[in-house]
């Protein structure tokens, strides 16, 4: 049997982002805040399958399309990050506050008041982390990076490691005074649970 499921968006919106940053020779300290990204969804959907059985051949069977439209209001988002530069050697710090259980759907063609509630009773604040090293090479210019960072799950009921872990190394190569060819590379981690039919089977 297949099952495939078709969804379009479009997708608007925007949010402001504010900081400040103090900049002495070898520290650098900076704090933002993100006001709420509203969101404007325009979706449509459908669903169709093929079921094939040995006794009665192929069925067929599809949706008709299925509109709606909402927006969606992100939390504030908060953030500190510091970092140190030394002998050609940068080291960076960064952590990010979210509380994903304010997350709101507004102004729907359907009814969401149920999503609402799912979000506020099994979503929860997350504080994510980032570390970074840079060091660039005396007159050739050649830098080479490396990092790691952890965003955990906003889910309450989550263990740590369904959280993404994530780590990243680079190399910026100078082509030039106003030209840098950067190349980067990123493994992310994390554990999972996915079950189909699981309307079906509760357990």
């Amino acid at each position: 049997a297949t099952v495939s499921t078709h969804l379009h968006q479009d997708q608007s919106g925007g949010s402001l982002k504010f900081g400040f940053l103090a900049n002495e020779d070898i520290f650098r300290i900076g704090v933002t805040a993100e006001t709420p990204q509203y969101l404007h969804i325009n979706e449509t959907s459908w669903q169709s399958g093929a079921a094939y059985f040995s006794n009665a051949g192929e069925c067929l069977a599809s949706t008709g399309n299925f509109s709606e439209v909402y927006d969606i209001v992100t939390p504030w988002q908060f953030g500190v990050g510091g970092s140190v530069h030394l002998l050609g050697l940068t080291g960076t710090a960064s952590i990010n506050y979210t509380n994903m259980s304010a997350l709101e759907f507004t102004n729907s063609s359907v009814n969401m008041d149920t999503l609402n509630m799912m979000a506020a009773d099994s979503l929860r604040g997350v504080l994510s982390w980032q570390l970074g090293a840079e060091y660039k090479f005396p007159i050739l210019g050649l830098a080479i990076r490396a990092g790691y960072s952890f965003d955990p799950s906003p889910y309450k009921s989550d263990p740590t490691n369904y959280g993404v872990s994530a780590f990243s190394a680079g190399v910026g190569i100078p082509l030039g005074r106003y030209c840098d060819l950067d190349a980067a590379w990123r493994h992310e981690m994390y554990h999972s649970n996915h079950s189909i039919y699981n309307d079906y089977l509760p357990d």
